[in-house]
């Protein structure tokens, strides 16, 4: 996703075949659940993905739904992650 260039080295984004939902990664010092309260309170559900893990988180990242989302919705949600992960 071009809108989410900006954050590119530190959210890589794993392609989906199929779905609604995509995962994108973060660098394991990253603390996805501040980037995901973040982004929360900017009004954007990107839940951690570490909060899927049972015991210890197996990786850092974010699950990024797009599912009934027209592109300007996906431009300005992304715009709004790019400011939660540059100030969590």
């Amino acid at each position: 996703i071009d809108a989410l260039r900006p954050v590119a080295g530190r959210l890589t984004l794993m392609a989906a075949d199929a779905g609604m939902h995509m995962v994108g990664r973060l660098d394991p010092a990253e603390d996805d659940r501040a980037i995901a309260e973040a982004a929360r309170d900017l009004g954007v559900q990107a839940p951690a993905l570490s909060t899927y893990f049972q015991g210890q988180p197996g990786a850092s990242g974010l699950v990024l739904g797009y599912a009934g989302v027209d592109e300007t919705g996906i431009t300005l949600a992304a715009k709004r992650l790019i400011e939660a992960i540059e100030t969590a």
